[in-house]
């Protein structure tokens, strides 16, 4: 069963933006990109640029299956989009801070988005050919990369709910 999340005023921001705000810290400039729809409504990314680090919140978790919350807004294809803008902001040496998971670098990130692609094209396929979601996790579509990706929290059954639920929503072919 899943609780309703609520707030109050001690737990609102003090602070808030719409797009990205910038701060300045000794010789550091910090850009901080509100980026909706990819783990959540309400992810951020945070850029140290002269110190070429790039954290980037629970939108990657590295060398694991992600979350994707899509009852708040998250969504693989968008994931999947985010992808090609770190790879693209992140220099040969930029270091990678996930939000679970060890630091890494811009080729991780498309190893990562192209294990997002097979699972997303496992499901759409799934889906399209009217297969349920208890009857394709009962298939096993994703054992060939548990070894690799489904060591942690997020097992492979669950991934499959949530891109399932995500696409059903969304449309399978929205890609």
């Amino acid at each position: 069963m899943q609780s309703e999340i609520t707030s109050s005023p001690a737990t609102l921001p003090t602070l808030t933006y719409d797009k990205s705000i910038t701060f300045y810290l000794g010789e550091e400039t910090i850009e901080v990109r509100h980026i909706p729809f990819v783990h959540t409504s309400g992810d951020s990314l945070v850029i140290f640029k002269k110190a070429d680090v790039i954290q980037t919140g629970d939108m990657y978790f590295q060398g694991f299956y992600p979350f994707i919350d899509v009852q708040f807004g998250g969504s693989i294809d968008n994931m999947i989009r985010f992808y090609d803008e770190l790879y693209a902001m992140a220099g040969p040496d930029t270091k990678i801070i996930p939000g679970h998971g060890p630091i890494a670098n811009r080729d991780d990130v498309r190893v990562y988005q192209g294990m997002l692609k097979t699972v997303r094209n496992r499901v759409a396929i799934a889906i399209a050919k009217g297969t349920s979601v208890a009857d394709l996790k009962a298939a096993k579509p994703l054992a060939d990369l548990d070894p690799e990706w489904g060591d942690n929290l997020i097992t492979a059954d669950w991934l499959l709910d949530m891109v399932y639920a995500d696409l059903v929503k969304n449309g399978e072919d929205n890609d």
